[in-house]
């Protein structure tokens, strides 16, 4: 058996960000498939910011309006890096546009993808740690885009898991990577396995 190739790559559409396209590949069966797929023009990528208050030890998310899912949905702090920005300069400049908070990266993750079965859309995990005794971070005062309607949440990493049931409960709309991450603070604090 071979390994999957790809054969062919069509543009359907592209927009200023996003270029759809229609790409036919062979899977390593032989068998012939096509799968349409959304890309970032020019291949820019992301940060998603993970930022931890200290010493309260909270987790800081925002609630966004977000057009496609029709709704505000609770994700992470996060961005498309500009040209000639490097992914720790985007994360410490979206964390403070859209949360106010000011902070030291602690970590940053080599590029991963956020939706593989969609898009060729990577990002890297910046873990930021936030210090609440600094003047700057005592009243945090955020700065968005004029598109972007959002609020600052913040979640005790002690209790995440309750946290998000209660969140979902509340019919709240909440991103895929905020979930496992919550779940995965849960089933380490719960010992499992």
């Amino acid at each position: 058996m071979d390994s999957p190739a790809e054969l062919d790559r069509r543009t359907l559409a592209e927009g200023r960000h996003l270029r759809l396209e229609t790409i036919t590949w062979r899977a390593a069966n032989g068998a012939t498939h096509e799968w349409e797929t959304a890309d970032r023009v020019g291949g820019i990528r992301a940060v998603l910011v993970i930022a931890r208050l200290v010493p309260s030890q909270r987790l800081v998310l925002v609630r966004q309006y977000r057009p496609p899912a029709r709704a505000a949905v609770l994700e992470f702090p996060a961005g498309l890096i500009d040209p000639g920005e490097t992914p720790q300069q985007t994360a410490l400049r979206e964390l403070r546009e859209e949360t106010g908070y000011v902070g030291t990266i602690e970590h940053i993750s080599p590029p991963t993808f956020t939706s593989p079965g969609l898009s060729s859309e990577s990002a890297c995990q910046v873990r930021v740690i936030v210090n609440e005794t600094e003047s700057r971070n005592s009243a945090p005062s955020p700065a968005p885009d004029g598109c972007e309607a959002i609020t600052v949440v913040t979640v005790p990493l002690t209790t995440a898991g309750p946290w998000l049931q209660a969140a979902f409960d509340r019919g709240e709309q909440v991103d895929a990577k905020v979930a496992a991450y919550l779940l995965g603070l849960e089933t380490a604090r719960r010992g499992w396995t």
